[in-house]
């Protein structure tokens, strides 16, 4: 078990990389490893039958095999690729025109062919063009074994024991490629699915609060409350509200007080409109909430709820207990009005409590007034 846990941690190493996909290292090696000791196996019986051209040939693939495994770790794939190539079309010549056909070496062509096509590392053109040699070579090799002896004639038990070894470490080889192309080919795709997942969630969400941002909640407000096709809403109120004189705590405190008091009000909303509906970060001190499924009168107590508990609160920033007041303009969904114009709708509310007091929630506002922004 030691020794298979090392071939495995030798085929699997330096290619370890978040974003990269080690498939063609790590298919290269198999492959060479494969080969390698399904030569020095065929080397037994070349040897026994003192065929001293298949033993150079054969000694000449081994060599290449081990230096294009070395290649894969120095991240040349294309010079590896290329050198296994050769080696085994080295070897396949050899073991066809010396043993016969029934050595069955000409299985090595599939993998060649398995090689070129599980590669990212090729052009279409070129694997194509590739591959049609192969199959040449292959169709031209048995053509002129039809009409041609081997050099050697092997027994029946040597070529028993030739053919065998040659079938179960060609596709022993192939399987192995194939099993690691799909597990990378997957252990990548959910990569990609991990990595957009959180780019999705950057986009949508504010880096610093952690609600949605105004973007997503636009989104939101046009997919489940306003659209008639995807609304999964059939009433919905919408509060926007900010932070009562906010730029005193950057300017008293410094911005990262700020921050501070922009994190925590965050997650009072979190949890407070878990089951009630959504909050977002509308910009700079600024937030929206949502509330599903809920009418106006019962909005309005949700806020007065929420507002009671912004006034008791304690936030701890520099060994100091600091308190916040937030002012909430409130408009309830009406299907007749688009979003922006309900959103519009509660602003004009906020600026009003601004104007009137603040600290408050203001759901209804005199039909003659008119915002001051001085």
């Amino acid at each position: 078990m030691k020794i298979v846990q090392s071939v495995f941690d030798l085929i699997n190493r330096d290619v370890d990389g978040e974003n990269e996909t080690k498939t063609v290292p790590v298919m290269l090696r198999i492959t060479a490893i494969g080969v390698f000791i399904y030569l020095l196996m065929m080397m037994i019986h070349l040897v026994d039958a003192r065929l001293v051209i298949p033993i150079i040939s054969s000694a000449i693939s081994i060599v290449l095999l081990c230096v294009s495994f070395l290649l894969t770790y120095r991240e040349k794939n294309v010079t590896a690729v290329i050198m296994q190539h050769v080696a085994i079309l080295i070897w396949i010549f050899s073991a066809i025109l010396f043993l016969g056909w029934e050595c069955g070496a000409q299985q090595f062509i599939t993998l060649l062919l398995v090689s070129v096509f599980t590669g990212s590392y090729i052009e279409r053109r070129i694997k194509m063009e590739y591959a049609i040699l192969l199959v040449l070579i292959h169709v031209g090799l048995h053509l002129y074994m039809m009409t041609n002896l081997a050099f050697y004639r092997q027994t029946f038990w040597e070529m028993l024991y030739t053919h065998v070894l040659s079938i179960v470490f060609c596709f022993g080889i192939i399987i192995a490629v194939v099993v690691t192309f799909a597990h990378n080919s997957i252990s990548m795709e959910t990569k990609l699915k991990g990595y957009n997942s959180n780019l999705k969630r950057l986009a949508n969400v504010d880096p610093l609060t952690g609600l949605k941002n105004r973007r997503c909640m636009m989104n939101f407000l046009k997919e489940n409350v306003e659209s008639k096709e995807t609304a999964k809403a059939e009433t919905a109120v919408i509060a926007i509200g900010d932070i009562d004189f906010f730029k005193r705590f950057n300017d008293h405190y410094g911005h990262a007080c700020g921050d501070e008091v922009l994190t925590q009000l965050s997650a009072l909303f979190m949890d407070y409109m878990e089951g009630k509906g959504e909050a977002a970060r509308w910009g700079g001190e600024e937030f929206l909430l949502v509330f599903t499924d809920c009418s106006l009168q019962q909005g309005i107590e949700y806020m007065e709820n929420l507002i009671h508990r912004i006034r008791l609160m304690d936030i701890r920033y520099g060994g100091e207990v600091l308190h916040v007041t937030m002012t909430f303009g409130m408009s309830e969904y009406d299907p007749n009005r688009t979003v922006d114009a309900i959103i519009n709708n509660a602003d004009k509310k906020l600026y009003f409590g601004k104007q009137n007091g603040r600290n408050r929630v203001v759901y209804t506002i005199p039909t003659d007034f008119v915002i001051d922004k001085k």
